[in-house]
């Protein structure tokens, strides 16, 4: 993994009791994405409710300019690691 950006309510200090943790990652990978997320659930095996997104790099590089929710993550979010 070369990037973790976590984002929505934790990220903003807007938490509550129905508050989910959000987050995209970076991972170089061959695999399809559907299947990079099933690996990570699994390795993450969390407690609480998650939303994940796991994009490669060349992925996220493409997102990061055309999709808005993913800018709109980028720019509020907050990154919690990068390699």
């Amino acid at each position: 993994m070369t990037k973790a950006i976590l984002f929505g309510s934790l990220a903003s200090g807007n938490v509550g009791p129905t508050s989910d943790l959000d987050l995209i990652l970076v991972a170089p990978s061959e695999e399809r994405f559907t299947r990079r997320l099933e690996r990570f659930y699994r390795a993450l095996n969390p407690s609480i409710a998650l939303d994940l997104f796991v994009y490669t790099p060349e992925e996220f590089r493409a997102m990061a300019e055309g999709n808005p929710f993913v800018r709109a993550a980028i720019g509020r979010g907050k990154v919690v690691y990068e390699a």
